[in-house]
């Protein structure tokens, strides 16, 4: 599969999986991978799917549900020290120091402004048009900047500063 046709197969699976749900009680991640493998089991009746292709769906639809979405990876990759988002199409990473654009990208401005709003509500705050500035921390302690439209021009600007896992320590001199 294409790309963009896995992205599009997320997209379904995951609509399906939420048009199912019974919200009357908590679903433990188990049950959401279970519910995904499922699904994925149903396309295989219209798509071939390869092991990779099964793998890389079951990653992202889990991803979509439950995490950060399109920048989970990003967020697990111990070598990016920072995520910058400046609209649904545009996505950069410091990664070593250097700074590049990746391909990805959000499918809507509609879901990038869902990962925000998962971001700060896990802290109870709140982002929106008439307080559109709010900063934040991941669990990790990562520091999140939000800024929405009408301040940010060209769609949600969302930037990850991540902390490396080792510290820096300096030794005082003798």
């Amino acid at each position: 599969m294409t790309a963009a046709e896995l992205q599009k197969l997320t997209r379904e699976i995951a609509d399906t999986i939420l048009a199912r749900m019974d919200y009357s009680r908590e679903l433990s991640d188990e049950d959401v991978r279970e519910r995904i493998l499922q699904e994925i089991r149903l396309s295989e009746r219209e798509y071939y799917l390869t092991a990779t292709d099964k793998y890389t769906l079951a990653r992202r639809t889990f991803d979509l549900l439950r995490k950060l979405g399109p920048l989970q990876p990003l967020i697990e990759d111990e070598q990016i020290s920072e995520i910058m988002v400046n609209g649904a199409e545009k996505i950069f990473i410091e990664k070593n120091g250097e700074v590049e654009e990746l391909p990805d990208t959000f499918e809507s401005e509609e879901q990038l402004e869902d990962v925000i709003q998962k971001v700060v509500a896990a802290h109870n705050r709140v982002v929106n048009e008439a307080n559109p500035i709010v900063d934040a921390r991941l669990a990790d302690g990562s520091r999140v900047h939000v800024v929405l439209p009408p301040i940010a021009l060209d769609g949600a600007v969302l930037t990850i500063r991540k902390f490396p896992l080792v510290s820096i320590v300096f030794e005082a001199e003798p």
